[in-house]
């Protein structure tokens, strides 16, 4: 395989910066996204999605004059691009009219991004960082409504220069984010209040709203902050008509070299308008020297309430948002981070360096951090209960689909290693509320939690999905208490499958009857996708049964996968890959057939039968992931998961018919649903069976690597970050059912199958056996609560160091190089090791944390 161990640098410029909407928030904050020519747009703080909702008369702009040259005044924003077409031209909220600067290039790595402007007539170069703490298992630091601007202003020349950098920021309390307002008027706006507040080195505006009462869902208030110590503001432009405003004050920045008059005495704005405040920060520049200039906007809108169920006992109830109980107001936000922001700033980038400066394929890299900004979009909530709620994406103005759907976040996997103490709080409303007595849980959850539950029939993979989930999560936490708390619910949601008429009432460790799927359909009849997920189900409960003591439920589940395993195989192997038998009644009984024998009866719309489905595999996936080991005989497995790439990756879609929706198109290549290789298509095959879903390509990617096809599995991951490449898409939200779609946190896949790494907090045991054979390898690490980077090389010199966190280690697990002794060593003090079982077994347990460096070294001989 090539190598790859430079820093990964991925720079968009030109028309690639169209479609680039780099979110910035924190988890269950919502985000402000930043544009790809320095623009900030898609405001979805106000407890909505709020694609295409842009702020009025908001943007950076900057004013810099030398001792010699007259001065230059221009929005801090590359030109705008065309089309310029419109019923009244382009939206003079946006001052388009306004000089920009010539062009920019722009590089993003989840969760920072950095723009370099050009422009001949500036007589600084300029530049900006954005980014906003990401720490991984540390959700408070992760979850800070702000959103942090840091420009850098260079004096390349040989004299002394001025430079002054302003944020306009429109008032916007009142709104929705369902609005599209082109101006300060608004009918919903009215009684906007800015004030001026400082505090000890701290400065800011603080803008809050009188129209909106302290219980609707649009309350609340924002703040523009720094710890610039020479600043100039002004709290409101003028109150004008037609633009006189927008002319005011721009004339008025000119004229005063960019330094604003400033006006204590605030007011409260007219009914149905608002203001624009403009916070200025100023600095003189020796020659070759240059300054940082920091902006943070915070915010803070704390009553979510539930508008998209339409369940009485749930709408319009109150929910809330648990940052909101963190902070009393977006001044006390911004307050805590500045206050904070050494720590902060280095901790996230110590992740940053771990992950980016991994030698894994680039655009791995790429897929793996972009995706993580969904965890930060307006699909997760982090709701004043501490618990996290998701949909599965966002509409333009609403989430899509609600809520915790098990069967799409079964492919997720980032928030389970970056952080697991959110996904155990939605185990804990999956076992311990949304499954009732009987076993059948409700696959989606009505919030506020309470006892009603949403009606509907189960879902067959969600629910023997969110059984792997469980022992998913008490693997990375090894909280026996956790375990016995989701236990009851986990035996309920298991043994349902057996009852009379459910999925396998004849108890063959087969699913046979109706199935409610991801596909929004029922399959009926055997199947690989629910039925793999419920021998993985099987196995996940046999070894949680164990670990609490129930040895006998423990031998039942076993027995009961064993049977399923060789009946499955039996039913459904057509000697290439695992097809579906279709039946028309949910009896359960199923009469052994030969692959290519013809149903008996007329079969039901909607299924796939004979085809080639690309996520066949899911529950085998997921067990690789978790530790489960091969569900089904390695040997079909392999040429299964190959026979997906086989037929259903297109690396060209020019001549690939679909009526359905529509992710990928033309010359673009895409792994398709579900292809029949061998004909017998029905005619009317299952919703979605021709369309591309980029959280399936990263699985069945990650799933290829897992069984050794890297080239098969890389080329997928190629083709699908190809696709959003700045032009075509935003690289920063994959979409499916809505904007950044919880599925494609699949990616998170590709670390752990490339690099190898797994961690089980119960066995203490860290296994490191990379497939991507980068000299040396370097890579991102997660152990259920700390994380780090380790390096490896081919002398058989390996270097474990850990940067947040801490955790215990008795095994590790490592190439076969490592063998007979290899000495470990801690802090450069010797560990007792002993090999066994191909393995190394350390003695004491080690409890390393943050700062620890292990050295790992194989004898020469």
């Amino acid at each position: 395989m090539p190598k790859q161990s430079t820093p990964y640098r991925h720079i968009y410029r030109g028309s690639r910066l169209c479609e680039i909407a780099f979110p910035l928030g924190g988890i269950g904050t919502g985000t402000i996204s930043l544009g790809g020519r320095g623009d900030l747009r898609d405001w979805e703080i106000f407890n909505h999605p709020g694609k295409g909702f842009h702020l009025p008369f908001t943007f950076f702009l900057g004013y810099f004059e030398s001792e010699n040259d007259k001065g230059v005044a221009r929005v801090l924003e590359s030109r705008i691009p065309p089309p310029y077409s419109g019923a009244s031209g382009l939206p003079t909220g946006r001052v388009p009219g306004l000089p920009r600067l010539h062009s920019n290039t722009f590089r993003g790595e989840y969760p920072f991004a950095w723009l370099h402007f050009h422009d001949d007539l500036l007589p600084v170069q300029l530049s900006l960082e954005a980014f906003n703490p990401l720490i991984p298992m540390d959700v408070e630091s992760s979850s800070l409504p702000v959103a942090f601007f840091r420009w850098r202003v260079r004096n390349p020349t040989e004299h002394a220069l001025s430079a002054t950098i302003a944020l306009c920021l429109l008032n916007p309390i009142g709104l929705t984010g369902h609005e599209l307002p082109g101006s300060r008027y608004h009918q919903q706006l009215g009684r906007n209040l800015n004030t001026w507040q400082e505090e000890n080195a701290l400065h800011g505006i603080f803008m809050t709203g009188g129209k909106p009462q302290p219980s609707d869902p649009h309350h609340g208030d924002i703040t523009l902050m720094t710890d610039w110590y020479n600043v100039s503001y002004r709290l409101r432009w003028e109150r004008a008509g037609w633009w006189d405003d927008a002319q005011n004050f721009w004339d008025d920045f000119v004229s005063s070299k960019g330094h604003l008059s400033s006006d204590p005495q605030a007011s409260p704005s007219p009914d149905h308008q608002t203001d624009v405040a403009t916070l200025a920060l100023h600095a003189h520049l020796a020659p070759k020297s240059h300054v940082e200039l920091p902006f943070l906007i915070a915010w803070r809108f704390p009553n979510l309430v539930n508008y998209w169920n339409s369940e009485p006992e749930v709408h319009g109830k109150h929910i809330g948002n648990h940052y909101a109980t963190r902070f009393q107001s977006s001044w006390e936000a911004a307050r805590y981070t500045f206050e904070n922001l050494a720590s902060l700033e280095k901790t996230t980038r110590a992740f940053h360096h771990a992950l980016y400066r991994s030698t894994l394929p680039p655009f791995v890299l790429d897929a793996v951090g972009a995706n993580i900004s969904i965890l930060r979009s307006p699909t997760v909530l982090y709701t004043a209960d501490g618990r996290m709620n998701a949909f599965e994406g966002c509409g333009d103005r609403g989430g899509c689909c609600p809520m915790n759907c098990t069967h799409v976040w079964n492919y997720a996997m980032s928030a389970a290693f970056l952080f697991p103490s959110l996904e155990r709080s939605v185990r804990l409303t999956d076992f311990c509320h949304n499954t009732r007595p009987n076993g059948h849980m409700a696959f989606r959850t009505l919030l506020p939690l309470s006892s009603t539950l949403w009606q509907f029939k189960p879902a067959a993979d969600g629910q023997m999905g969110t059984i792997l989930r469980a022992y998913r999560e008490w693997t990375q936490c090894g909280d026996r208490k956790f375990l016995q708390t989701i236990w009851p619910g986990v035996q309920r949601a298991l043994e349902f499958a057996w009852q009379p008429g459910s999925w396998d009432s004849d108890q063959d460790g087969v699913m046979e009857g109706e199935q409610h799927n991801t596909y929004d359909i029922e399959f009926y009849g055997p199947n690989p996708l629910c039925s793999v997920l419920y021998l993985g189900a099987l196995r996940a409960a046999e070894e949680m049964a164990r670990e609490l003591g129930f040895y006998e439920k423990a031998s039942e589940y076993r027995n009961r996968y064993e049977q399923g395993r060789t009946r499955l195989v039996e039913l459904l192997w057509n000697g290439e890959f695992f097809r579906q038998i279709v039946t028309t009644t949910n009896s359960g009984a199923v009469q052994q057939q030969s692959p290519n024998q013809l149903p008996l009866e007329p079969e039901p719309l909607h299924q796939f039968g004979a085809g080639c489905l690309s996520d066949q595999l899911l529950g085998q996936w997921m067990a690789h992931v978790i530790g489960l080991g091969y569900l089904l005989p390695p040997e079909l497995v392999k040429k299964a998961i190959g026979s997906v790439f086989r037929y259903n990756w297109k690396p060209d879609l020019s001549q690939h018919a679909s009526v359905q929706r529509c992710y990928a198109l033309n010359d673009e290549s895409g792994l398709l649903l579900c292809t029949w290789p061998h004909g017998r298509r029905p005619r009317y095959p299952f919703p979605y069976a021709d369309e591309v879903w980029t959280g399936i390509e990263y699985q069945v990617a990650s799933h290829l690597i897992y069984e050794g096809k890297l080239e098969e599995g890389l080329a997928i991951v190629r083709g699908v970050r190809n696709r959003h490449d700045g032009v075509r898409r935003n690289p920063w939200n994959e979409f499916e059912c809505g904007h950044h779609y919880a599925r494609a946190l699949s990616s998170w896949g590709l670390l752990l199958a490339l690099s190898g790494i797994r961690y089980s907090a119960p066995a203490n045991r860290l296994e490191i056996l990379p497939r991507w054979s980068a000299d040396p390898f370097r890579c991102l690490f997660t152990a259920g609560t700390a994380w780090g980077i380790v390096h490896l090389d081919r002398e058989g010199v390996l270097e474990l160091e850990v940067l947040w966190g801490s955790f215990a280690l008795t095994d590790l697990c490592l190439p076969p190089i490592f063998g007979q002794n290899t000495t470990v060593c801690l802090q450069k003090q010797q560990v007792p090791v002993v090999y066994q079982d191909a393995r190394l077994h350390l003695s004491p347990t080690l409890a390393l944390k943050a700062g620890d460096k292990l050295h790992v070294e194989a004898s020469s001989s």
